[in-house]
């Protein structure tokens, strides 16, 4: 019929149908529908009278990193002046060779110092001091 007056593209028809039975399934009248085809499926046959569905373009969008209401995002923990001096100094060789630690070397040191950390932490510390030594580095020659 659809095809007679309409002239639907059949995508447009298969997509209509498979969204009835998505209604379907999520107002869990599917097994009321056992045994019909989807295409004698109709949308009042699943919609109430009262129903209203609407859509709204961020019902499809991601949502932005640590704002999911189940979960609490967890908290960065600053690290101590105190801890930070104690990293460059156990660290002071690679800082000075421009070298970043991996996670061995990383977690050798809250081992043997039995810090609080996480190795990732102790990493972006040693980090931070290997760009600071650079640009100063890059200052120094600027000056020339």
């Amino acid at each position: 019929m659809h095809r007679e007056y309409y002239r639907l593209h059949s995508d447009v028809i298969e997509l209509s149908k498979i969204s009835e039975l998505l209604l379907a399934s999520e107002k869990g009248q599917l097994h009321e529908h056992q045994g019909i085809t989807i295409s004698d499926m109709t949308m009042d046959s699943i919609m109430d009278d009262n129903t209203v569905r609407t859509t709204n373009e961020d019902d499809f969008l991601p949502s932005p990193p640590g704002s999911d209401d189940d979960e609490p995002s967890p908290k960065k923990k600053k690290i101590s002046e105190s801890t930070q001096k104690d990293i460059t100094d156990y660290f002071q060789e690679d800082i000075t060779e421009f070298k970043i630690p991996g996670k061995k070397k990383c977690l050798a040191y809250i081992a043997e110092k039995k810090a609080n950390l996480e190795w990732n932490q102790v990493k972006v510390v040693v980090q931070a001091c290997v760009q600071k030594m650079k640009r100063q580095r890059l200052k120094g020659k600027d000056k020339f």
